[in-house]
This record gives C-alpha cells, sequence and structure tokens, in this order.
C-alpha cells in the first residue's frame, strides 16, 4: 500500500493485474498497457464490482474514474476503454500523481448571513455551557434557564 494513495485506485490498479480477469475477457489492460478496456461490462459488473466494492453497479465505478479525471478513449460498442497518464500497467509508482477532482459542487448560498449567524452564536453558547452566562441576556430561554441553573448548582 501507498501512503497517501486513495483506495479507489489501489483497488482498481489491482484489478487489472489480475490476469485471470484478462483470460475471461471481462477487462484488461489495453495492447500498449497504457489504457484499461472493460470487454464485458456485466461479467465485470457481475462478478469483478463486488469483491473489491460494495456495489456491483457499472456506472458509479465510472463515475468514480472520471472523479480521477479518466477519460473514455474508444466509442466501441463491444467495449469501453479509458485512459489516464499515470494509470499504466506495471508502473504503480506512478498512481501518487492521480488527484481527485475538486468537487463541482458549491455550498448554497446562506441567506444574509442568518445561517452563519446561528451557527456562531449556538457555537459561543457551546463555549460557555455551564459558565453561568447568558448569552442573549434573555434569561428565559431553554439554554439560559440551564446555563444558570448550572450557576445556582455550583453556587
Amino acid at each position: 500500500k501507498i501512503p497517501g494513495l486513495s483506495v479507489f485506485l489501489t483497488k482498481t490498479y489491482n484489478i487489472f493485474s489480475i490476469n485471470e480477469y484478462a483470460e475471461k475477457d471481462w477487462c484488461s489492460w489495453g495492447a500498449n498497457g497504457d489504457t484499461i478496456v472493460f470487454k464485458s461490462i456485466e461479467q465485470f459488473s457481475k462478478n469483478v464490482l463486488p469483491k473489491y466494492f460494495k456495489h456491483s453497479n457499472f456506472q458509479s465505478f465510472v463515475r468514480q474514474l472520471n472523479m480521477y479525471d479518466f477519460r473514455k478513449t474508444a466509442q466501441n460498442p463491444n467495449h469501453v476503454e479509458f485512459q489516464h497518464q499515470y494509470f499504466r500497467q506495471n508502473r504503480p509508482d506512478l498512481l501518487i500523481n492521480i488527484k481527485r477532482k475538486p468537487s463541482r459542487h458549491k455550498p448554497p448560498p446562506n441567506k444574509s448571513g442568518s445561517s452563519a449567524a446561528i451557527s456562531s452564536a449556538s457555537s459561543e453558547l457551546r463555549k460557555s455551557e455551564g459558565s453561568g452566562v447568558c448569552l442573549c441576556n434573555c434569561n428565559f430561554c431553554a439554554s439560559c434557564t440551564s446555563n444558570l441553573m448550572g450557576q445556582n448548582e455550583s453556587s
């Protein structure tokens, strides 16, 4: 195991390093060792994926490949082929250069900072728990009451 290397890349490299799958014509390295080829998606999904991952969904596997910037190379109805410049047969040392692409999803914008303000206030409240200090000065809310009760118990 290489430190800092993702489990997905390790497992995927191991899959293509097992000759049994190539002999059964399910998946293999491309002719030059610079691509990975899926010759029987049905058999790969049914027999290989569940051995390495918690699913047997080929499209989920492809999404993961895409997250690591693998590119589909051939439009062939008989097989699917992917390539990555650092995913090479007999070169596991290159795997450390493969990085997951950053997420394209941005967190939803908060409305007028209200969720940030609430988060900040609740964080402050947690810090003061048991201190007997009322942060909102109402002395009636549940948080203030429990804080004040804590102060009375320790007095």
